[in-house]
């Protein structure tokens, strides 16, 4: 007796849907750019040590350009939160959502992350207290979000409808 195993059915995407992915991925792309904003420490004289230092040191409150780095910290996290707002309208599993909702989850924490930045930066300052609580356990909330996000993400690419062809091969784990 042969028993049949139901095929996935894959269905591509209307123009309406596609033209709605367009504005998510041009914010996630700007994004992923925006928040490697540490790479302006080589040409900014900030003062810092870019192998010795933390880059919550650039928003530090004593620092040259925290404002700055502040900004492009908060810049980054409206776009990726918008970005994953878009996108989550159309998570079609649990897996999808949940990746989603982690990336919103890094925006917001991100956001936390400035409004309680270290008072200041103790890669060059010896009398600087390098535990500043609130700080600590919003960039916590931060990296915490944000691998989660790729995991449930990858996962998600892997196991629901019409899972992306090169997650498919290479996420074979999952």
């Amino acid at each position: 007796m042969h028993l049949a195993v139901p095929s996935r059915q894959t269905r591509k995407p209307t123009r309406s849907e596609v033209s709605h992915d367009v504005p998510a991925a041009v914010l996630l792309a700007v994004t992923g750019l925006i928040y490697n904003d540490w790479l302006l420490a080589f040409v900014l004289p900030t003062g810092l040590d870019a192998r010795h230092s933390y880059v919550s040191e650039l928003y530090a409150t004593d620092q040259p350009f925290h404002a700055l780095f502040g900004i492009i910290e908060i810049i980054a996290a409206v776009s990726v939160t918008s970005g994953a707002l878009l996108v989550l309208r159309r998570a079609s599993g649990r897996w999808s959502s949940a990746g989603w909702w982690s990336l919103i989850a890094f925006g917001a924490f991100s956001v936390a992350d400035v409004l309680f930045p270290m008072r200041c930066a103790p890669s060059v300052e010896r009398s600087c207290e390098v535990v500043n609580p609130m700080h600590t356990t919003t960039s916590a909330l931060v990296h915490t979000a944000i691998f989660a996000s790729m995991f449930l993400l990858t996962v998600a690419a892997r196991r629901e409808a019409d899972p992306v062809p090169a997650i498919r091969r290479w996420g074979q784990f999952w």
